[in-house]
């Protein structure tokens, strides 16, 4: 780790890509060359907004490059063997060329050799996809490929750079799959067979579920699972999923597998994320809805609680991620059962208070309608839908923002002990039917003499 005084040039050198082109020219004056590398370059061609920047330095010692990094700004040195400089406040790495050589079983188990003359060509070939391993010169904009990651970023498709070295990062399978989904990119037919043969059993679950929140949070999530599926890795981590392939359901909702289903939901639901209070959440509420239909015989949304958080608990130690998906799976039915019935306001008001965040309840209800290839919803029944949500979240909001009673106006009344928080429970529910505070307090009295 290096730490260096705070330089007061960092001060005038606001904008990073100001900061980039000094540093690169200062590079190019000690005859070496500064590379933007790596996803920044496959962004940028395409227009994505990229945060994080790349930099791969060619013909320039470690010694060389701190001398001039030092002149503009505090950096650490993540490793001497890494050779990866991170510019503090800028979030920009800047890296000396490596080559990588697999030593052991596990997805990082790679001897890292630092080499700043190996070439852009061996550089570049230890890199994952054709379409990240563009290089652009800093200064000249001059564009590198030696792969033909042009054409494949063209062609909108993702494709493996080498059969050899491919395999020996198992992490790569899941990042293929993740890319389609990110990019709504297709994957190369080789790169699907490849990854059909490769054994995935050593990666860390961290890594598995980090892969899968990007995939779930791009343009296309079902391709992330449909890529799984095609490269025959699905079962490994999502066994639950795969059960679904080919299950059946009532004809008269569903023209389409129970898996197809949830995929069309997950779809549908990355088009309302952003309105959803807990998006990431909300995502996995989407993909597991209607897990529990793998349980035939039982009611899924009852069964399906369980399921989901085995299934989740693979991954992650998140109780409140497991605990929104498996409320959202147990009511998400019950929204659209009330929608049909036209249900009275209170009974909506105490079905949305169960959920902390009742907006995202209505939104996966949403999706669930439209996320099938039956007609049974219309396009007028959508619409219909989407009017009633509106209204029954409105009538919530004003519910929730009136008084209510409280722990002390149910001390007031001489109740104490356990009883109180069962009192509270009843009183709230009587409030969503009674606004009249003194007939809720009266009927208290009678149910707990």
């Amino acid at each position: 780790m290096t730490f260096r005084p705070y330089n007061r040039i960092m001060e005038k050198i606001k904008d990073r890509n100001i900061l980039i082109q000094r540093i690169a020219t200062d590079i190019a004056k000690e005859r070496g060359r500064a590379y933007f590398v790596g996803g920044y370059v496959r962004d940028l061609l395409l227009k994505r907004e990229s945060k994080d920047i790349d930099i791969e330095v060619h013909g320039l010692s470690s010694e060389k490059l701190e001398a001039i990094l030092s002149n503009y700004t505090n950096y650490d040195l993540l490793g001497k063997s890494f050779g990866i400089y991170s510019l503090r406040y800028h979030r920009i790495d800047i890296a000396l060329p490596r080559k990588e050589k697999k030593i052991g079983v596990k997805h990082n188990d790679f001897r890292i050799d630092v080499d700043p003359y190996i070439g852009t060509y061996a550089s570049s070939l230890r890199r994952d996809f054709t379409i990240n391993a563009l290089m652009m010169d800093v200064l000249t904009k001059e564009i590198i490929d030696h792969f033909n990651g042009l054409k494949d970023l063209e062609n909108k498709e993702i494709r493996h750079i080498n059969d050899m070295t491919f395999p020996e990062d198992p992490l790569r399978v899941l990042r293929a799959a993740r890319f389609s989904a990110t990019l709504d990119f297709k994957i190369a037919k080789e790169t699907i067979d490849l990854s059909k043969k490769i054994d995935l059993s050593f990666l860390a679950k961290e890594r598995v579920l980090t892969e899968t929140d990007k995939a779930l949070l791009g343009l296309s999530p079902a391709s992330y699972f449909y890529a799984l599926k095609d490269m025959k890795q699905l079962s490994f981590f999502y066994p639950e999923l795969e059960k679904m392939i080919g299950l059946e359901q009532a004809k008269t909702y569903h023209d389409e597998d129970a898996f197809d289903h949830v995929m069309l939901v997950v779809e549908e639901a990355a088009k309302y994320k952003d309105l959803a209070m807990m998006p990431r959440y909300f995502m996995y509420a989407a993909l597991f809805h209607d897990i529990g239909k793998i349980s035939q015989g039982q009611r899924h949304t009852i069964i399906g609680q369980a399921i989901a958080k085995e299934a989740l608990e693979r991954f992650t130690n998140e109780k409140y991620l497991i605990k929104y998906v498996q409320k959202a799976i147990a009511l998400h039915m019950d929204v659209l059962n009330m929608y049909k019935d036209k249900s009275k306001d209170a009974k909506i008001i105490r079905l949305l208070d169960k959920f902390k965040y009742p907006k995202d309840l209505l939104l996966l209800a949403l999706c669930d309608i439209k996320g099938r290839k039956s007609n049974y919803y219309s396009d007028e029944m959508i619409d219909d839908y989407i009017l009633w949500a509106k209204k029954s979240l409105k009538i919530y909001e004003e519910f929730k923002d009136r008084p209510h009673l409280g722990g002390r106006d149910i001390l007031a009344l001489g109740y104490r002990g356990p009883i109180v928080k069962k009192i509270l429970a009843r009183a709230r529910y009587l409030e969503a039917a009674i606004q009249d505070e003194k007939e809720v307090l009266k009927i208290i009295r009678k149910e707990f003499p």
